[in-house]
């Protein structure tokens, strides 16, 4: 094996990952509430979804900042675990203190082992929009050809549309 000769941050790197089984951080108390992420971090808050179905303003603790924040990277859509601040006074929107991000696997674990209305979570279907994307090229294709043969000066491509040969 190759001698590490680059000091002692890129062996803190390496050993990052051999205990791999992180012991799952449950809720303890009525405080803790489940929540998942609804806007990007914008310096140390950050919008969330909470379980109860309210929103409300994150706090980020320094300790998710800049070293911590490897291996709790926070995007639109985590599910976090944050704590409710029952000692302050009630605001138009409530305040909160993160306490946990969970990963992928954790996610999977979490939705397993404790019976919570998950669903809340999860994104709807998207609303289908009024727009109808078609490929009509070969009908139009068909109508300028028809119309070609006719001997016409000017073709019509639906309701509105009229190309001139004399315009162009």
């Amino acid at each position: 094996m190759v001698k590490n000769v680059h000091g002692g941050k890129h062996k803190n790197q390496a050993r990052k990952h051999f205990f791999s089984d992180k012991k799952l951080r449950l809720k303890s108390d009525e405080l803790e509430v489940y929540a998942q992420a609804i806007t990007k971090p914008n310096g140390n808050k950050i919008n969330i979804l909470c379980m109860d179905g309210k929103n409300r303003l994150c706090t980020i603790p320094k300790k998710f900042i800049n070293k911590g924040r490897r291996d709790n990277i926070i995007e639109k859509g985590s599910w976090l675990l944050v704590g409710l601040r029952d000692w302050e006074s009630q605001k138009e929107r409530e305040n909160c203190d993160l306490l946990e991000v969970y990963n992928d696997l954790e996610k999977a674990k979490l939705s397993n082992t404790v019976n919570e209305n998950w669903s809340v979570f999860v994104p709807d279907e998207k609303e289908e929009d009024d727009i109808h994307f078609t490929n009509d090229y070969e009908d139009q294709q068909e109508l300028i050809h028809i119309e070609i043969k006719n001997n016409t000066k000017s073709i019509t491509m639906g309701e509105e549309d009229e190309i001139d040969f004399n315009d162009i």
